[in-house]
């Protein structure tokens, strides 16, 4: 059959001039053709028809899997097709699963990979028994920051309800190999345990957790490291960063980033969580990982930081002490170090006491001056995420003016993604309460914009932000004039008449009790303060009403936020 006889079965069967059941019969030859379109269309045509005649099912899918070959696999859009037949006449599906485990194993088609999961994922919701060859792909394919790797572990899980003893091959492959593998091998297997670990942690049986534990003591760091990984991943749930910009990614794995507060993503209509957390597996092990904080390769120390930050979610207690032993890691030497020291410091303030707050936010006020951009940013996530839970408290921890003049001291000397993030977080800061600079600070602001500005060596990457800024907190309106046009491509627009911030108002009319007349700008004509908000709707979390008591700033920015 052409593609002229698919059309005319279609329009019969949407007409109802035809059974459902005579429109399978006829279009199942054009399911075995070479030319795609032909394939494709008749696939479309018999999935409907089989929607009101599931009875031929099994046809359509037996006649679609005798055309398949390495020369004509399954399609993108076919998969997405064959969904519909999945859920409703799963068992009808056998022929298929081969092929469409075949797709979820293409690294080179993800598209093609995550729609073969969501079927696959279909199949398992109602005859989780047809997966049983394809337990190796679906652990393979597991990853908590794709759909299609949910998926895979959706699938996985009801797998292994249906049939408990469906993993135990591939446990037992995985620890021979742990014990005789090369170092490859072995990193390959620890990490087909972490996947299997993380979503049905109970079917590691105590042997196999004996090996993985040995492994924190191998030759090799690579090894130590996938080892402490390991049993991270069978003892704790995995957070899910909700970023603002897209998550950031190290040596393959997730943390925790610029984002500034995780959440768990659900699997389809499960209210299962991805992955189950096992905390009391690793009552054995625990010496082992911390161990593993003060291992001499930066790797191992690495990987042990996200271990324990991961197994801290379930056990935050346990995490700050294991912050208390080790603060000095802040300052590491490597950055890899310093990253995830920061992103633990994070984790381990919720529910907290004010005393370890306080402590937490001195560190990542301090750690504003890191050199390493990221270290940097994961420094101020982690001081958002506590304002944010500060709530109504009369006395905030930290103290938002404190974080304010950290913010602006780091400013003077970010540039790239670090100084996007520190305007858009200033800007987020509601101008009403918080913006209220002494003029010493505010003329050191300007005199290191100024300084910067003239070079031609300056890159600013965020013109519009740093422009919004300087005209709308700070009032300086030439300066921003000036940046728009050394940058006439940046979004932010000043408009022809722009009242003077708040700030900058604030601090003309109250000009006599500094006992100097300001030298960065004039007074506004307006004697009475006129709150003017931004015209950007700030899109942070961060509510005003947390911000509402007024004090004068006591904290000093520490030197290394003003000295670099």
């Amino acid at each position: 059959m052409d593609l002229e006889g698919v059309e005319r079965c279609a329009t019969e069967l949407r007409a109802g001039e035809r059974d459902p059941g005579s429109v399978v019969d006829d279009v199942l030859p054009a399911l075995t053709a070479r030319p795609r379109l032909v394939r494709t269309r008749a696939l479309e045509v018999a999935t409907t028809a089989a929607e009101r005649a599931p009875e031929k099912s099994r046809a359509v899918i037996e006649s679609l899997r005798s055309g398949l070959d390495a020369d004509a696999e399954l399609t993108t859009h076919e998969i997405e097709t064959l969904d519909r037949i999945a859920g409703h006449s799963p068992r009808a599906m056998a022929d298929c699963v081969q092929p469409l485990v075949s797709a979820i194993s293409d690294e080179g088609a993800s598209d093609r990979a995550a729609a073969a999961a969501t079927v696959l994922a279909t199949i398992a919701a109602g005859e989780p028994g047809l997966l049983q060859g394809a337990v190796r792909p679906l652990v393979d394919g597991i990853d908590a920051d794709s759909q299609s790797g949910r998926d895979c572990a959706w699938a996985l899980r009801r797998l292994d309800t249906a049939e408990p003893a469906v993993t135990r091959p591939i446990v037992a492959d995985a620890v021979w190999t742990l014990q005789d593998g090369d170092d490859t091998a072995k990193r390959d297997a620890l990490y087909r345990l972490a996947q299997l670990g993380r979503i049905v942690p109970e079917r590691i049986p105590d042997p196999a957790m004996d090996e993985i534990a040995a492994r924190t003591s191998a030759a090799e760091p690579a090894v130590r490291a996938a080892a402490v990984t390991t049993l991270a991943a069978i003892g704790g749930r995995p957070p899910e960063p909700v970023l603002e910009r897209g998550a950031e990614l190290d040596g393959g794995n997730l943390y925790t980033g610029i984002g500034s507060s995780e959440t768990d993503k659900l699997l389809r209509d499960s209210l299962r969580p991805l992955g189950t957390a096992a905390f009391n597996r690793l009552t054995p092990y625990r010496d082992r990982l911390e161990s593993a904080i003060v291992d001499p390769a930066p790797e191992v120390r690495a990987a042990a930081l996200d271990a324990v930050r991961t197994l801290g979610r379930e056990r935050p207690g346990w995490l700050r002490s294991i912050v208390d032993d080790h603060r000095a890691m802040r300052s590491a030497a490597e950055r890899t170090v310093r990253r995830r020291f920061v992103s633990v410091l994070q984790v381990s303030t919720r529910g907290a006491s004010g005393a370890y707050r306080e402590q937490v936010a001195t560190d990542l006020l301090r750690t504003l001056g890191d050199a390493d951009v990221t270290t940097a940013l994961r420094a101020v996530a982690g001081l958002r995420a506590l304002l944010e839970a500060t709530g109504d408290q009369e006395a905030p921890v930290p103290d938002p003016e404190a974080v304010r003049d950290a913010l602006l001291a780091r400013l003077l000397t970010s540039d790239g993604d670090l100084m996007n993030e520190l305007i858009d977080t200033v800007l987020h800061l509601d101008q009403e309460n918080v913006i209220e600079i002494t003029s010493s600070k505010i003329a050191v602001v300007l005199d290191r914009f100024h300084a910067r500005l003239a070079s031609p060596e300056t890159t600013i990457e965020n013109v519009g932000g740093i422009a919004q800024f300087l005209a709308e907190t700070i009032g300086e309106i030439d300066m921003a004039r000036e940046l728009i046009e050394r940058a006439p491509e940046a979004e932010f627009e000043i408009p022809d008449e722009l009242d003077t911030a708040p700030v900058f108002r604030l601090l003309v009319e109250n000009a006599s009790d500094w006992g100097t007349t300001p030298r960065f700008g004039r007074p506004s004509p307006r004697r009475t303060p006129i709150r003017k908000r931004s015209t950007r709707r700030s899109s942070g979390p961060i509510s005003s009403r947390r911000f509402s008591t007024r004090r004068t700033p006591t904290w000093e920015p520490p030197p290394t936020c003003s000295g670099r």
